[in-house]
């Protein structure tokens, strides 16, 4: 019984957190409408958060359109 609701549980988060991904676009992200995503904005989405640096391909501590394509994808 405990497994089946370990299981069922970790189906729930996964969907959710797939649900979170899926909604999240560039617009909806840059919330102050300046054309880029900063690390502020990115904070609120942890998938977002954690592959900041990462997609942050010319290092100027903001993500523009292209970069954010990579994340989307």
């Amino acid at each position: 019984m405990k497994s089946i609701l370990k299981t069922l549980t970790l189906c729930a988060l996964t969907a959710a957190c797939f649900a979170q991904a899926t909604e999240l676009t560039f617009e909806s992200v840059d919330t102050d409408k300046d054309g880029f995503i900063s690390m502020t904005e990115a904070d609120s989405h942890e998938a977002l958060k954690e592959q900041f640096k990462k997609l942050d391909i010319d290092e100027d501590g903001q993500l523009s359109a292209e970069e954010f394509k990579s994340f989307a994808n």
